[in-house]
């Protein structure tokens, strides 16, 4: 046998009675097809093989010239039944084939084939023409779109989203259903399948689904159906949201409906709740706002009607002091004088704080001079420090000649209510100390008063800023007072952009710091 890479000899194939010029074209078409070509005797031994051929087995042409090489050497085992199928079928009807199997090549591995042949007879002797096909990239890529299918697949059934599909052109029946959907619709797969959607749902409602698929498909533009109720037979109604998209065939034309669908009905049910919740709240928060404007409106009339009377008070109890009366006169004057003031400091308490909570009160800025705005009440709280021998000591650090820019009235309370407090809640001969300090590049004013007094326990720190708030009722029998004064300084605080913090120690005394934002101007 000659190599397939020689010229072909005379001798070399059976001649079967081709005329010359057929011969030679036949063996040129031997040699260059791209399909492996093998002709081997009725055993199984090779009479002649092309390259295409060779090559697929890995054989070199030397390496094939070998009469040992035999068509069973390169069959695997397993096909044993297999060929003999194809071997009755050469005898009955002279041909075999087609024929999947595999090839052992020359490095022992398995190269998948496809043969189709049949017989030719020569000088009485039986030969087998087979056509050989490499498969190589055939199974490849089956098994590639094998895995993208499985991907696909198994995507497709874990997604947390129902997805399902249905065939235009076959009256719209589910093609694809998927097992969100099966768990959103409580259909299984093998009762929706083949199925039109008038086969499991209400009617009303499928020809709402087929109205929407007919215009999908019509505009090829994803379709988004926000809320839509469906009540598959026998089941409960589902709110749903679902996308729908047109998908087209392997010509190009749209065909195929693709539906993406959320279950919202615990979502929808939560916003309808939430939006009967926001509605009592609003009803609540209007109630409660016409309680607090009665409330603020009854407060400040009759604090106002209050205040009349006790001024007239004052102004008497005054007059009279200075129309020399008796020494038990005076101490009368004397004491309903001072429960007048305090009187009318607990209805200006009410008034300021009623004020804050309506937010009527709002600061007016003016350009002042920082020791003005501070020193101005210290100056009449130095004299009530002095009663009970405190030692009162006030520090101003600013830029020399400069303003700031502070509402007066609103610093002046500030300080009156915190310095006041200070005096209140320290023991003769302590002692009460306030910086105040303007800073031109943080555009700040900081104050900060300190004193020596009875503290604040940790557990009351929290609440102190709130109205009517106090240590105990131990303190308000002690000290008096309404328990307003640290909630008005927090809201006039607040007012003015500001911040306020304390630090305090049972015993020890209490530090209050505030710092307010301000515009800082030098002056010639």
């Amino acid at each position: 046998m000659t190599s397939p890479n020689d010229n072909f000899p005379q001798n070399s194939l059976p001649e079967v009675g081709f005329p010359s010029e057929q011969s030679q074209f036949f063996k040129a078409f031997f040699k260059q097809s791209p399909i492996g070509l093998n002709l081997c005797r009725m055993d199984g031994h090779w009479v002649e093989s092309n390259p295409a051929f060779l090559k697929i087995i890995g054989y070199s042409a030397e390496e094939a010239d070998n009469d040992n090489l035999t068509y069973w050497q390169l069959t695997p085992e397993k096909y044993a039944e297999d060929e003999l199928v194809q071997l009755e079928s050469l005898k009955s009807r002279k041909v075999y084939g087609p024929y999947e199997k595999e090839f052992i090549r020359k490095d022992g591995s398995l190269v998948p084939v496809r043969l189709n042949g049949f017989i030719i007879s020569k000088d009485g002797e039986d030969y087998i023409w087979s056509m050989i096909e490499d498969l190589s990239a055939e199974k490849s890529l089956k098994l590639q779109l094998e895995k993208t299918s499985n991907f696909f697949e198994a995507t497709l059934a874990n997604l947390p989203v129902a997805v399902f599909a249905k065939d235009s052109q076959d009256d719209w029946r589910f093609i694809i259903w998927n097992k969100q959907s099966e768990n959103v619709f409580g259909l299984h797969q093998s009762a929706v399948l083949g199925k039109t959607d008038y086969d499991l749902f209400p009617k009303e409602q499928a020809d709402f689904f087929r109205k929407k698929d007919t215009e999908t498909l019509a505009s090829l533009q994803t379709v988004r159906i926000e809320e839509e109720p469906v009540t598959p037979t026998g089941k409960q109604t589902l709110w749903l949201r679902t996308y729908k998209l047109a998908l087209a065939d392997a010509d190009g034309t749209p065909r195929y409906l693709l539906g993406i669908t959320q279950d919202i009905t615990d979502e929808r049910n939560a916003a309808i709740e939430l939006k009967d919740s926001n509605t009592r709240l609003r009803d609540a928060i209007d109630v409660a706002n016409k309680a607090l404007h009665a409330r603020s409106t009854f407060l400040s009339n009759v604090s106002h009607e209050i205040r009349t009377p006790l001024n007239s008070i004052i102004g008497f109890a005054d007059l009279l002091l200075s129309t020399d009366p008796t020494e038990q006169q005076n101490e009368y004057l004397r004491i309903l004088n001072h429960g007048a003031h305090r009187l009318l400091e607990i209805v200006n308490d009410i008034l300021d704080m009623q004020k804050i909570e309506s937010g009527l009160l709002k600061p007016s800025f003016e350009w002042e001079n920082p020791a003005d705005v501070i020193l101005a009440p210290l100056d009449l709280l130095k004299s009530t420090a002095k009663k009970k021998a405190i030692h009162f000591d006030y520090e101003i650090e600013m830029p020399s000649k400069s303003q700031i820019k502070v509402d007066r009235k609103f610093i002046d309370q500030i300080l009156t209510n915190l310095v006041g407090n200070a005096i209140k809640f320290t023991p003769t001969g302590g002692t009460v100390q306030i910086l105040a300090t303007v800073k031109s590049k943080e555009n700040t004013l900081k104050i900060v008063v300190k004193d020596s007094g009875i503290g604040i326990a940790a557990d009351k720190r929290e609440h102190i800023f709130e109205p009517f708030e106090q240590l105990d009722t131990s303190t308000r029998k002690t000290y008096g007072g309404t328990g307003l004064g640290l909630a008005i300084v927090k809201g006039l605080v607040q007012e003015l952009s500001g911040t306020i913090e304390l630090a305090s120690e049972e015993g020890q005394g209490t530090t209050f710091e505030v710092q307010i934002p301000v515009e800082v101007r030098p002056i010639r």
